[in-house]
């Protein structure tokens, strides 16, 4: 039980939801500390030096072997998000899309949310190409309502699954215009990937 409740701690500092100082109020008390032989987990999580700027590196590194597979890929996202939404550099930013959008490979294009941003990054190609349904402009500000949105979403006590398929509104007129586009364009104009050709399945359904 102890680890459970020290893994929702140690949730609640890599997410800012209570500070180093009082992180480190909890984790010293004397009911952790009488078991930094006994017990590995807690022992590295008390040496770690939190006044170095790699802290939330290493304890991200300790706690991802109690978190499954789902969980910190939700963790993961919730970083990329907000790293994104602190810039208006149109470069940093898609690059931040990126980043989220190749998790669509490991994770074999299950998740809605994955795929968002897979569809972020190929309207990108699409607009650069002459056949995007947005401006640049209005492309950013949609990754950055979405981003938004899933930031307010996440916490440690949803349900992982809804999490990871979040759905967004704009979603309905991108498919419209999308429908349009491929109906008018000449394939080999578009010059497709294979990659481009699942996309494109998942958003006709």
């Amino acid at each position: 039980m102890e680890i459970k409740e020290l893994e929702l701690t140690i949730s609640e500092v890599l997410i800012d939801k209570i500070t180093i100082d009082e992180f480190e109020s909890i984790i010293y008390q004397d009911f952790y500390v009488d078991q930094i032989k006994s017990n590995n987990f807690i022992k590295n999580v008390i040496t770690i030096n939190y006044r170095n700027k790699n802290w939330k590196k290493e304890l991200e590194d300790l706690i991802r072997q109690y978190w499954d597979t789902k969980k910190y890929l939700g963790y993961s996202i919730r970083n990329y998000c907000l790293k994104l939404i602190e810039t208006d550099n149109p470069d940093i930013i898609f690059n931040f899309v990126d980043k989220i959008a190749e998790l669509n490979i490991k994770y074999d294009y299950e998740y809605e949310t994955l795929m968002q941003f897979y569809f972020f990054r190929n309207e990108l190609g699409l607009i650069e190409s002459g056949y995007g349904s947005y401006s640049i402009e209005r492309l950013i500000e949609y990754v950055k309502t979405y981003a938004k949105k899933y930031i307010n979403t996440y916490s440690f006590d949803i349900d992982i699954d809804l999490l990871l398929n979040l759905e967004e509104d704009f979603d309905k007129t991108y498919k419209k215009n999308r429908k349009v586009i491929e109906h008018n364009t000449a394939p080999h104009k578009l010059n497709k990937t294979k990659t481009d050709k699942k996309w494109f399945q998942f958003w006709k359904k």
